[in-house]
């Protein structure tokens, strides 16, 4: 999307809101103040649904979390609808539009490139082709949803104020936008377009054994939840030779590009819809936790859930609160605004929480287009014609915009690559079988064995489903489809027009047999853990995907869990909150190495003492852990770049980045080879001491000292999508910017605008006394006494209960006549 027409449009749309807010006098002031109040949300008296077979009730706590009663399952999804309408309508309204292209219609040409990206996976088609599929049940849960989000957009004297000033009337909300919603999700967690780009650019300008250096599928760090007996699990290549690559021989040059490790998810295009968004500042890490106890490792045989998602953290946030209840049932969790359940919680028998998998479900074709005829493509079988689908992008204004999408056997052309050619996506969420709703069966789900079952069938982004019941048991599994690959490894472009030298085709075959789906059901250990990080030994991995994030916040969380049999919530959520982050300890050392106690240089000095006097955590108070983390991220760009200054030349898009970077950078500190030691510089003391030097001056010329404590280089700051681009905006929509502890190797995983989207710890059965937050509050009107109602507890992690157990606020929805 363009940056610049994105700006101007939230620059138009911010002012146009600031109006409505703080100028003007008299009686403008008041009618616009009535205007905005009247789009809060309902906290009394009562409200109709349509397809209600009895009253229901819905009460909130202080914080606006909702307890919802109705006589049966449907009626509570209509009153979830109901309730995410009036708290959320714009955000839902944003999301569905994003996944079908269609935000151009409602804010113009600014997100006119989003809508073409978009437009390309067809999903609004193919959400059709999902509900038509899906089963009876999951039609009637969206069907109900619906109704109620239309009567609480209904229900509402003015629409939000985002839609006024837009001057947009949103549709009525169908069963489609709930799976839309649910397809925003899929991309923001399954896409590896661009790291199977960027490999894909390296295989092509670097030998081959420096590209096998810099991306290795095993490392050090690796904490794997079901480990092997192989002493070669981890096996890194070698450091190339001097007749590979010889940094001495490579001069300097700054337009090398290099990402740290806090790498952007690859898929991670949130803009406009209130999901994560790139953090100005670039500093975006990857991550989610879950784990579980089973009943040997409490002092009461209770098994424990604990479970903290890390996504970008925004107003309002990704998630809604939420207390179900129907019949002799109940569930509490968060919700996602736009879908009819709990996506994450437990319902007294079971609790399940997940993280991302990073398996790979996303491969990208080249294509090779017949040279005799251009409407056609080449195949195993021979020449095949595109299949061409028009559509039609609408703008704000009237003016439209027609998009031929050339669909190929493997999917959709979605972009050409560095040197023009087509590329083809081939992507589970395109594919019938690949997509449905079926996590919300959890809420139903009353045995350990249920829960995994629903979990291995659930057809979605995969994920690591961690779950514990109410007899101590837990377990845990992956969801979604996984493809089977004959002759590719899925990781960079590759041709699959022509067969194997057997003769068979080449690309996805199949998909893995659910005999093989890993599982792990009552574990020895009396202990589950995932960090997005590789979870099975090489050889079983390696199917799945080339690269995983490191396991330094695994191991951390492994290592803890395995340390007591006494474990309660209190001790989750304190472990959620840890910040001990032993990555650093390596760069601490190689500093008071490279720099004596008697350095000449008054700086390096001040730098000594601040990195020796580093607790190992990532303290908001403490300078030294933002000095290690800066020498760390200067010594991986001054490499990286030199090692891959081939791929600029190439690609002068090409960024490096590798989940498994630190392997590499970790052998060349380790060895200190002559050949890679940069260009320019004597010996390795020197260079190390020489980028010590200009690190310190850098921050020093920038900030007149080195002491800034870490909290404050790394603030929670919590910001809606307008004050990004009007500050004066952040005033009345952002969370007040707070310095907060962590780091994105610590299990508290935090940067500027990345981290923990919830913290939940609970045992099922004994739900009242389990924990849960979440940023910011739970509606998305900048008036509601709820906006910000969460933050302070999440923010400080504070131990807020699972369960509403005040009502503050009440009212009544009733059948229509």
């Amino acid at each position: 999307m363009s940056k610049p027409r994105t700006r101007t449009w939230l620059k138009r749309f911010a002012l146009a809101s600031l109006a409505l807010i703080v100028l003007g006098g008299g009686a403008l002031f008041i009618g616009a103040a009535m205007v905005l109040r009247a789009s809060l949300p309902r906290d009394s008296g009562e409200a109709v649904i349509a397809g209600l077979s009895a009253p229901a009730m819905v009460d909130r706590d202080r914080l606006g979390v909702v307890r919802i009663r109705g006589e049966n399952f449907e009626d509570t999804a209509r009153a979830l609808g109901f309730v995410h309408a009036q708290d959320r309508f714009f955000q839902m309204d944003l999301m569905r539009r994003r996944a079908a292209g269609e935000l151009s219609e409602m804010v113009g040409a600014a997100t006119l490139d989003l809508d073409r990206s978009m437009r390309v996976h067809r999903f609004r088609h193919r959400a059709a082709i999902a509900f038509e599929r899906m089963p009876d049940r999951h039609k009637a849960l969206l069907e109900a949803y619906a109704d109620g989000v239309n009567a609480g957009v209904a229900d509402l004297r003015a629409l939000p104020p985002e839609h006024l000033v837009l001057r947009a009337r949103p549709a009525p909300w169908t069963p489609e936008d709930s799976l839309l919603v649910a397809y925003v999700m899929f991309d923001m967690l399954a896409g590896s377009e661009a790291s199977d780009r960027r490999l894909g650019v390296m295989r092509a300008a670097l030998p081959e054994e420096l590209v096998d250096f810099l991306t290795p599928d095993t490392t050090r760090f690796d904490a794997p939840l079901i480990a092997s007996a192989n002493p070669h699990d981890y096996s890194p290549a070698p450091i190339p030779g001097p007749d590979i690559i010889d940094l001495r021989t490579i001069p300097e040059d700054n337009g090398a590009d290099v990402q740290p490790d806090e790498t952007p998810i690859d898929s991670l295009r949130g803009d406009l819809t209130f999901l994560p968004i790139p953090n100005p500042t670039g500093d975006i890490a990857l991550g989610s936790n879950n784990w579980a106890v089973a009943g040997s490792r409490t002092p009461d045989g209770r098994a424990i859930l604990a479970n903290d998602m890390h996504l970008g953290i925004t107003v309002p946030p990704v998630w809604h609160r939420a207390q179900l209840e129907w019949g002799d049932r109940f569930v509490a969790g968060v919700t996602l605004p736009g879908l009819p359940g709990v996506i994450v919680g437990a319902n007294g028998h079971v609790a399940w929480g997940l993280t991302n998998t990073f398996i790979d479900v996303m491969d990208l074709v080249r294509i090779r287009v017949d040279p005799d005829n251009p409407d056609h493509y080449l195949t195993p079988d021979g020449p095949e014609p595109f299949t061409l689908h028009e559509e039609t992008i609408r703008l704000q204004g009237g003016a439209t915009e027609t998009l031929t999408i050339r669909e190929t056997r493997w999917g959709p052309v979605i972009d050409d690559d560095y040197l023009g050619a087509p590329l083809a996506m081939r992507w589970t969420a395109h594919d019938p079988e690949g997509f449905d709703i079926g996590l919300l069966d959890m809420m139903t789900a009353e045995t350990i064995e249920d829960a995994v079952r629903i979990a291995a069938d659930w057809r979605g982004p995969p994920q690591n489903v961690v779950i514990a019941d109410d007899t101590g048991r837990i377990a845990w599994t992956v969801s979604g489809l996984i493809p089977i690959r004959n002759g590719v490894s899925g990781a960079a472009p590759e041709y699959w027009s022509e067969p194997d030298a057997g003769g068979e085709p080449v690309g996805w075959i199949g998909w893995l047999d659910e005999s093989r789906r890993p599982a792990i059901i009552d574990p020895e250990s009396g202990a589950i853990f995932t960090a997005n990080n590789r979870t099975l030994p090489p050889l079983d991995a390696l199917p799945l995907s080339t690269q995983w994030p490191i396991g330094t916040r695994a191991s951390r969380i492994r290592d803890t869990l395995l340390a007591s049999n006494a474990h309660t919530e209190a001790d989750m959520l304190a472990l959620q909150l840890d910040t001990r982050v032993e990555l650093y300890d390596e760069y601490r050392d190689i500093l008071l190495e490279t720099i004596p106690v008697d350095d000449p240089e008054p700086l390096l000095i001040r730098l000594r003492e601040l990195v020796e006097a580093w607790p190992g955590r990532a303290d908001a108070a403490d300078p030294g852990h933002r000095l290690l983390r800066d020498f760390r991220r200067t010594l991986h760009t001054e490499l990286f770049s030199a090692l891959t200054r081939a791929c600029i030349e190439l690609d002068p898009n090409f960024s490096f980045s590798w989940f498994g970077a630190e392997e590499p950078l970790r052998r060349i500190l380790e060895e200190r080879p002559d050949h890679m030691l940069p260009h320019g510089h004597e010996s390795w003391p020197e260079f190390l001491r020489s980028l010590a030097l200009d690190m310190a001056e850098s921050i020093h010329q920038r900030e007149g000292a080195l002491d800034r404590p870490w909290g404050e280089a790394n603030p929670a700051r919590v910001r809606h999508p307008l004050s990004l681009a009007i500050p004066a905006a952040g005033r009345w929509l952002d969370m007040p910017e707070t310095p907060q502890h962590g780091d994105i190797h610590a299990v508290r995983v935090a940067t500027p605008g990345f981290g923990a989207s919830q913290r939940m710890a609970v045992s099922p059965g004994r739900e009242e006394e389990g924990i849960l937050h979440i940023p910011a509050g739970q509606s998305g009107h900048f008036l509601s006494r709820h906006y910000s109602s969460s933050h302070a507890d999440w923010l400080k992690g504070a131990p807020s209960g699972l369960l509403v157990n005040e009502n503050v606020t009440s009212f009544r929805l009733t059948p229509a006549p």
